[in-house]
């Protein structure tokens, strides 16, 4: 897994393709080749920047058409702890090179540096992309008052086809929830080329996912889609067991493998219980 994302990374230390090694004052890590590292720090502060999350560990700007996220190291633990990990923008970048590969969208990556000081000790990892145009509609904003079980299934079949290149691919994303998948629509509404966000916890492997990782992967889909449905579609009263069912033979039809049985069944219900902490 490691050795995959080692891999697109010293593709870009040896300067292939768009992006090169950066040193910038206290930063360290990958830049596009035609961006101008202090340009694009100065961005992250200059005067109209629009703040998007703020939490204990996370920042997140929207500023000049771009995206910046913060990871912050705010403890001597964490400091200690995140010195002996890949950054983790390093792995957004080495996410967004393979899912390129795979021909998936996700916002391009711009910059993905980490802050060192103190002893060459991490302060922070920031990366920066390009933010998302206005027609991407994220996958969680899709049900209303009006969606019906057969928009859920067809919701679901799309959903199957996107994880079967994703996973035939090597690609893990950790967390794959309808707020980290978008689309854009047609224009009779259709759900379009799908893409995603939020890659740094991806996990990449030189060969097809295992059936194992496959099925937390399909497990997060269906609590994330049920989650949704719950909040948007009350009215619809779809039964837990009825979606995974549907989701399993959709999966079973296009790629040949069952993620049927006891371990979906439980994984799905734990994390329809589970309530996560913020970062």
């Amino acid at each position: 897994m490691e050795g995959e994302i080692s891999t697109l990374l010293d593709r870009c230390r040896e300067g292939e393709g768009r992006y090169a090694p950066c040193r910038f004052g206290a930063y360290r890590g990958f830049v596009r080749k035609d961006a101008d590292p202090g340009w694009l720090i100065e961005s992250c502060y200059a005067a109209g920047a629009r703040q998007i999350k703020r939490r204990p560990k996370t920042r997140i700007f929207a500023n000049r058409g771009m995206f910046f996220k913060f990871n912050l190291h705010p403890s001597l633990w964490r400091v200690i702890r995140q010195g002996f990990r890949l950054p983790r923008p390093f792995r957004s970048l080495a996410a967004a090179l393979r899912l390129e590969e795979l021909g998936v969208s996700c916002p391009e990556v711009i910059m993905a540096v980490r802050k060192r000081r103190f002893l060459n000790f991490p302060v922070c990892d920031l990366l920066i992309t390009r933010e998302l145009s206005s027609d991407r509609i994220f996958l969680d904003t899709l049900f209303t008052d009006r969606t019906t079980g057969k928009d859920v299934s067809e919701l679901l079949k799309k959903l199957v086809s996107f994880l079967k290149i994703l996973h035939e691919g090597g690609f893990e994303h950790g967390d794959l929830n309808l707020r980290n998948i978008y689309c854009l629509l047609g224009a009779s509404g259709e759900l379009l080329k799908f893409g995603l966000i939020d890659l740094d916890g991806c996990r990449l492997y030189p060969e097809p996912l295992p059936e194992s990782r496959r099925r937390r992967e399909g497990a997060r889909v269906v609590s994330s889609l049920m989650k949704s449905l719950r909040l948007k579609a009350p009215e619809l009263r779809v039964r837990t067991s009825d979606v995974v069912r549907e989701f399993c033979f959709y999966y079973q039809e296009q790629t040949g493998i069952d993620l049927a049985g006891e371990e979906m069944n439980e994984r799905v219900t734990y994390l329809l219980r589970r309530k996560r902490k913020d970062n």
